[in-house]
């Protein structure tokens, strides 16, 4: 038998000698659909590699339905299957490993999930912990905290046991991805509570009417305690670390929606603004006075506030929409219309001062959070709550953002909150430039190959 090949550079079909090699080490067929779908290669044993093809197991299985075996393919050993045991084993190395400074840090960015619901040897809150330092898929995640959904104080601890764990192993996909699953199920419970509904195992069930003083009361203390965990998991977090700040930040934002403090805040800023609005319309030698007063307050607090947006009208303007944005966000009772109001109401702010601040004070934010922080907090807030079309990469919210970016649509830019922003929505601003660079460095190197 004879073989021969195309030289890739001149297109010339070239012969190989007798007792020759093919100058290759990967032949390609033509197949349809999954049928030519075996299996995944393992490099190595290799920690890396093995989490990189079960990652990748994971994401054909979602996408496809197709459930893969891992063969390992070395130079030094026979073609073999990686079995369940050395999977775990490998998986248990993870959870032993420390920080970001240990094991993890070598390992691919981004990361792909893994599939743990064939791991039963791992108890729930060993896969939190997995999710933590590595990460897990959405429906992972959703199984864990939603035998939670009815035990309200189990799963605030959960959610804070997660986040501390991410923050420590600066892993915001991860963090995020504990916002993602449990915040819909924290605001079910607070609003349950609101509606008269009966929480099974809660402990207002038994002895309290959902709706009495005392049961409400029972709820917002037990957000209200995990609220001061997760400020104190904040106060630990790097100020360059603003990715992990977005996923503390939302949940922060959202728990203090549940606590009934943001209504407090709402109500303060609202009165605040219609007494600086009545001034600002006042007699004209009064006018002139409190405005270029209130101009000096504002500049020296933000230089970046403008002389000429008061004394034309645009100050007074901008904040009479504001307080508009504010009323409607204060009459919103449930966790979508809230986030839909905010998210409006922050896009509608280009370059604000005193609205920014005001706004950050509002939801419960501290200094450290910054306007492009802020921006990213409630887009990731928005495509929490707000449906959108689902994909076949959405294993993660991750994977689906770097699909996302590869299709290399929606390259403009926009102004939100005086900061850059990506025209196209995101629920993860912050990273757009991150994943850019990656989709290009790939496009680069599969146009060389």
């Amino acid at each position: 038998m004879s073989m021969s090949y195309t030289d890739p550079n001149t297109g010339e079909t070239k012969r190989v000698p007798q007792g020759g090699t093919l100058p290759f080490n990967e032949v390609n067929f033509n197949c349809t659909g999954t049928r030519g779908l075996v299996g995944i290669f393992v490099r190595s044993l290799e920690v890396q590699h093995v989490l990189l093809a079960l990652g990748v197991s994971a994401l054909i299985e979602h996408a496809l339905g197709t459930s893969l075996p891992l063969v390992l393919l070395d130079s030094s050993s026979p073609v073999r299957p990686v079995d369940r045991r050395t999977r775990l084993a490998l998986v248990q190395e993870v959870l032993k490993a420390g920080g970001h400074k240990g094991l993890l840090q070598h390992l691919q960015t981004p990361r792909l999930p893994l599939d743990l619901k064939a791991f039963s040897g791992l108890t729930e809150q060993e896969k939190l912990v997995f999710h933590c330092k590595y990460g897990a898929t959405a429906s992972n995640l959703e199984a864990i905290f939603s035998k939670y959904a009815q035990r309200p104080a189990e799963l605030l601890q959960l959610v804070s046991l997660g986040l501390r764990v991410s923050a420590e192993s600066k892993n915001a996909p991860s963090a995020r991805e504990i916002v993602r699953a449990s915040a819909p199920l924290i605001v079910n419970a607070s609003q349950s509570m609101r509606g008269g509904e009966s929480l099974d195992d809660h402990p207002c069930a038994s002895a309290l009417e959902p709706t009495s003083p005392r049961c409400l009361s029972l709820v917002q203390n037990l957000v209200q305690k995990s609220l001061v965990e997760v400020k104190d998991i904040c106060a630990n977090v790097e100020e360059s670390s603003e990715d992990i700040l977005v996923a503390l930040g939302a949940q922060i934002v959202l728990q203090e929606f549940c606590s009934g403090r943001t209504s407090a805040r709402l109500e303060n800023a609202i009165d605040e603004l219609k007494a600086w609005l009545e001034m600002a319309s006042s007699s004209c030698s009064i006018m002139g006075v409190f405005l270029m007063q209130s101009w000096l307050t504002t500049w020296s607090e933000d230089k970046e506030s403008r002389l000429s947006a008061f004394l034309s009208g645009d100050a007074v303007s901008n904040r009479s929409s504001f307080l508009g944005g504010l009323k409607k966000l204060q009459h919103t009772r449930s966790g979508e219309p809230y986030v839909r109001q905010l998210y409006d109401l922050v896009n509608s702010l280009h370059s604000p001062c005193l609205r920014f601040r005001v706004l950050r004070e509002v939801l419960g934010l501290s200094e450290r959070f910054s306007r492009s922080v802020v921006h990213g907090i409630v887009c990731l807030a928005y495509d929490i709550f707000v449906a959108h079309p689902r994909s076949a990469f959405e294993v993660d919210e991750a994977t689906r953002l770097e699909a996302e970016e590869c299709t290399g649509g929606g390259r403009g830019r926009s102004e939100v909150l005086g900061v850059a922003a990506p025209h196209r929505f995101s629920s993860d601003p912050l990273g757009v430039e991150s994943r850019r660079c990656r989709a290009q460095y790939r496009e680069h190197r599969c146009r060389k190959s």
